[in-house]
């Protein structure tokens, strides 16, 4: 009698070892919240990620006339900026799973191009009387240049390369983080609006 209760009692221990190892490996025990949660957290931890670089060249000129003289100047700027993403402005509630089809949408902050610097900047052609303050004029050139080409870089915040990039980003994350491979979606969130 006691030889089969202890069969029936392995047996048991057997079945349900592998319907919790069957449950594990399937993610059964898993919520949809607790896994929001657990990307929401790592994507706080990482914060500021810079997702790419770009580099432009520019020519860009300037000219003032005043009342005796014209000044004109001429420059070729290579630029470089950094294009990156808050990711600590991300909520579990941005983030939506479906996990019979192994998708996840996350809407992230627009990415932003910060610490634009100049790499290389050459002067082409510079039209300044003697007695002028040629620094004065160089430097309004150059300003001049940077907001345009801030302006421009702007435009290109959620162009699909840059959505590329951020999916491409976001999905390593993710498998990562998850230990599993799941197809991303992203939307960019520009001023409060959510756009793909």
């Amino acid at each position: 009698m006691s030889m089969r209760i202890l069969i029936i009692l392995i047996v048991i221990i057997l079945l349900v070892g592998a319907f919790v190892f069957w449950g594990i490996s399937n993610n059964i025990f898993v919520t949809k919240k607790s896994i929001q949660s657990k990307i929401a957290y790592r994507l706080h931890s990482v914060s500021e990620v810079i997702v790419g670089k770009y580099y432009l060249q520019t020519v860009n000129d300037h000219h003032k006339e005043q009342s005796l003289t014209d000044n004109a100047v001429l420059f070729k700027i290579g630029w470089e900026a950094n294009l990156s993403i808050d990711f600590s402005k991300v909520k579990p509630e941005d983030i939506v799973i479906d996990k019979d089809a192994k998708v996840i949408s996350v809407r992230v902050p627009a990415p932003e191009f910060k610490e634009l610097s100049i790499k290389k900047l050459e002067l082409i052609y510079e039209k300044v009387p003697f007695y002028g303050n040629d620094e004065k004029i160089r430097n309004e050139a150059i300003q001049e240049a940077k907001v345009d080409v801030e302006k421009k870089l702007q435009n290109l915040r959620s162009s699909s390369y840059n959505v590329f990039l951020v999916e491409t980003f976001v999905r390593n994350f993710i498998k990562k983080t998850l230990g599993e491979e799941y197809s991303v979606n992203v939307t960019f969130v520009l001023n409060g609006i959510a756009k793909k």
